[in-house]
């Protein structure tokens, strides 16, 4: 957040995105020490192809250098889009 705040929005944006694929792959690694488990690969292959076209749509709007409310709109109704989907 202190790169946000101090105008450096990429590196901010990367610091986040680190953040979240370092900790699914610790969360995914404790839990398959404990009790290894299966994935289907039609979960893997959405889930890879959600994020996939997560960072294109993160990268298209970030490109002007801000992100504005009716942006930050559309991407939670994206996230929300996808927990539906995960859920059926």
């Amino acid at each position: 957040m202190k790169a946000l705040k101090t105008g450096h929005a990429k590196l901010g944006f990367g610091n986040i995105l680190g953040g979240v694929a370092s900790e699914l792959m610790l969360i995914f690694g404790l839990i398959a020490l404990m009790n290894p488990f299966k994935v289907p690969l039609g979960s893997i292959m959405f889930s890879g192809i959600t994020v996939f076209l997560a960072s294109i749509v993160s990268i298209l709007i970030t490109k002007k250098g801000y992100i504005t409310r009716n942006n930050g709109l559309f991407l939670i109704g994206l996230y929300l889009l996808f927990i539906i989907i995960e859920i059926i």
